[in-house]
């Protein structure tokens, strides 16, 4: 996970005298185990993310860590309420304040997932192959109403540019480019409406 940053400490540590821009607490997300048959009962549950508790602070970066199918990848889509959670808190500091993002309402939440954004492992399955990068790259603009007319192609370009890529590849599809251009795509796509903080769903995988 990795949070704006708004200045430098200079030695990348994060400020721990600040209040932390994240604040999980016991989160838990259980999934159902189905009975078979006509009724499929639940006869028990998987503890995908079970009691998870931790903060994350401005200019901090932090690495969840473990083998395959520990509920790293379910941890984070619940933090950013892609997933409900089953218990627990998600205490997250907007600039309008701080709110729990587990007791927020579907409505409550769209104006504030501007502020958290997430890159996906998987950049062929994430991206459109219906809309050009630059329709890709701008919905998020659009969506929250965060640029209108020559705004949006402007930023489009800066963040193409900062990933790497070019502003001539706002008229090309995904399947036109690679794997890793593809993640760049996905990674402009998170950073052009300036979150708070960013989750990098398996960041060392591509």
């Amino acid at each position: 996970m990795f949070p704006r940053s708004g200045y430098s400490t200079g030695n990348g540590y994060a400020m721990k005298n600040s209040k932390p821009i994240l604040d999980v607490k016991d989160l838990c997300k259980f999934f159902p185990i189905k009975s078979q048959g006509f009724f499929r009962k639940t006869i028990g549950w998987i503890r995908a993310t079970d009691h998870v508790s931790f903060k994350l602070y401005r200019n901090e970066i932090l690495g969840l860590v473990g083998e395959s199918g520990c509920g790293k990848s379910t941890t984070t889509r619940t933090v950013l309420r892609a997933l409900e959670p089953t218990s627990g808190s998600i205490l997250f500091q907007t600039p309008e304040g701080r709110v729990d993002l587990a007791n927020l309402t579907d409505r409550e939440l769209r104006p504030i997932r501007k502020y958290m954004q997430m890159i996906f492992q998987d950049p062929f399955s994430s991206l459109n192959p219906r809309m050009t990068v630059g329709e890709i790259v701008s919905e998020p603009l659009k969506i929250h109403n965060l640029a209108q007319g020559t705004e949006i192609s402007r930023r489009v370009d800066e963040m193409l540019l900062k990933v790497g890529l070019k502003p001539e590849h706002k008229q090309r599809y995904p399947h036109a480019f690679s794997g890793g251009q593809r993640q760049r795509i996905g990674i402009a796509r998170a950073l052009i409406m300036r979150p708070q903080f960013v989750v990098a769903d398996e960041a060392v995988s591509a």
